[in-house]
Parts: structure tokens; sequence; C-alpha cells
């Protein structure tokens, strides 16, 4: 069993520890592996203490386009998106691009061809982003 606090030398704790799992996890660039690592969150009982993890991990593996802003996430509960964490600033930027190449993926299974202007309005982010 893991103790509810750890002593690292710093402050933290098995929450903590837990949230920045899943957010680097969703961060991870897209594979089987990081599929199924998401998937298999689902059956953890911690999940239950954390409602916008499990959105997270909801929205990631949604077969529907999901919201690109990254503020309807309550990044705040992910200790890795929060000022003071190092590099946090990048961590947001790569959470949008992986929200965007999400839903490219998904827009890749319902269209043959569509416009580089159609899929950055399904992003509701600009052309130059989506390239």
């Amino acid at each position: 069993m893991i103790p509810e606090t750890l002593d690292f030398g710093f402050n933290t704790n098995v929450n903590q520890i837990f949230g920045n799992y899943i957010g680097f996890l969703v961060l991870e660039a897209f594979s089987e592996k990081t599929d199924q690592e998401i998937r298999n969150l689902l059956t953890d009982e911690r999940l239950e203490k954390h409602p916008s993890a499990f959105h997270m991990i909801e929205s990631f593996l949604s077969e529907e386009i999901i919201e690109c802003n990254i503020e309807s996430y309550t990044l705040k509960d992910f200790p890795l998106f929060n000022d003071g964490f190092e590099n946090c600033g990048k961590h947001k930027e790569e959470l949008k691009r992986m929200l965007v190449q999400h839903n490219v993926r998904i827009i890749s299974k319902y269209y043959s061809r569509v416009t580089l202007s159609r899929i950055s309005t399904l992003n509701n982010v600009d052309k130059d982003y989506c390239e």
C-alpha cells in the first residue's frame, strides 16, 4: 500500500502524483500502448476522487470531437499545469496540441476529404495552428 504522504524531500502526496501521472500520460504521443494505459485508468478506484482527471481521460477516449480549450479541463487539479511547476507553459501548449491531434484522428475517421479551414473550425483554433 502506498502511504498518503511520501517523503521525497519536497512537498507532494499521492493525489498529486496520480494527477501528474494522468497529465503526463495524455501528453504522451498517441500510440496503442498509451491508449491502453489511459483505458486501464478507468478501472482505477482513485479516479473517483479526481473528477477533472476522469473528464480528461473520458475526453481522450471519446470517439467524438472534443473541446480544445484547455481551460475547460480544470487544470488546477493537475500540478504539472500549475504555475510554479517546471515547464508548465510548455505542458499547457502540449496539452492543446494533443487535444487537436485527438480531433484530427477522429475527423480522419469520418471525412475522406476535408479542408484545413474546416479542421480549424471544428477544433476552434487558427488554421496556422492546425498545420
